[in-house]
C-alpha cells in the first residue's frame, strides 16, 4: 500500500514502501538503509516520518495527532533512503498529496466551513458582479485587484466561462477519483 494521495486531518495513516535499487543498480533495502518521508507545504509546514523495517522495505505511520496538526491543502513529499555509515542517499519516491479539512467538531456550535474550490468562489463573485452591473445597482464592481465597469460585461462573461469550465473539470476529476466514473463519458453512453 503506497502513501495515500489524499486524506483528512485527524486520520491515522499507514503505508509501506518496498526496497529498491540506486543509480548503480545496487540494492536499497532496510538491511543497510534507513528511509524517511519528508512532507512540505507551500506555507512552510514540514514533517519527517521515519520508517520501520517491514520485509526488505519500510512501513510508515502518521498518527491522528500528527495529521490533526497538518494544514489543509497540497503537500509535496519525498521518500529518501540513507545508507548507514555512508553518504549514499537515494530518492525512492516523490509526489503531491492533498490534506482535507476535518469536519469533526465538539460542542453545539460547529462554525462555518467552506469547502468550495477557488474556481467555485470566483464563479460566485463574477456572477454577483454581473448581477450588480446589469441591474444598474453598481456602475463598477471590484473582484480582487480588478475593477469592472458597466462596459466590461463582456470581460466578466468571459471570466465566468473560464471559471465555470474550471469548476466542471474539477468536478469531473473528483467523480473519477471517487470511483464514480467519468460523468462526460457516462453522459455520452446513456444518451
Amino acid at each position: 500500500m503506497a502513501i495515500p494521495f489524499q486524506f483528512t486531518q485527524g486520520d491515522t495513516i499507514t503505508w509501506d514502501l518496498a526496497g529498491s535499487v540506486n543509480y548503480a543498480n545496487d540494492s536499497v533495502t532496510n538491511t543497510n538503509y534507513t528511509c524517511k518521508y519528508y512532507l512540505r507545504s507551500i506555507n512552510g509546514g514540514a514533517l519527517t516520518i521515519t520508517g520501520t523495517n517491514k520485509g526488505n522495505g519500510w512501513t510508515f505511520e502518521l498518527t491522528s495527532t500528527q495529521t490533526s496538526d497538518l494544514e489543509e491543502g497540497k503537500w509535496q513529499y519525498q521518500a529518501v533512503a540513507s545508507k548507514t555509515g555512508a553518504s549514499d542517499e537515494v530518492t525512492l519516491e516523490r509526489g503531491v498529496l492533498t490534506i482535507d479539512q476535518s469536519l469533526v467538531y465538539t460542542g453545539s456550535n460547529p462554525g462555518k466551513v467552506d469547502l468550495r474550490t477557488d474556481a467555485e468562489k470566483m464563479v460566485e463573485k463574477v456572477e454577483a458582479a454581473l448581477l450588480a452591473i446589469v441591474t444598474n445597482k453598481a456602475e463598477e464592481y471590484t473582484i480582487g485587484d480588478r475593477t469592472f465597469k458597466y462596459m466590461d460585461i463582456g470581460e466578466l462573461r468571459r471570466l465566468r466561462t473560464i471559471y465555470k469550465s474550471q469548476v466542471s473539470r474539477e468536478q469531473r476529476a473528483d467523480k473519477i477519483k471517487q470511483g464514480k466514473g467519468d460523468p462526460f463519458i457516462n453522459k455520452l453512453i446513456f444518451r
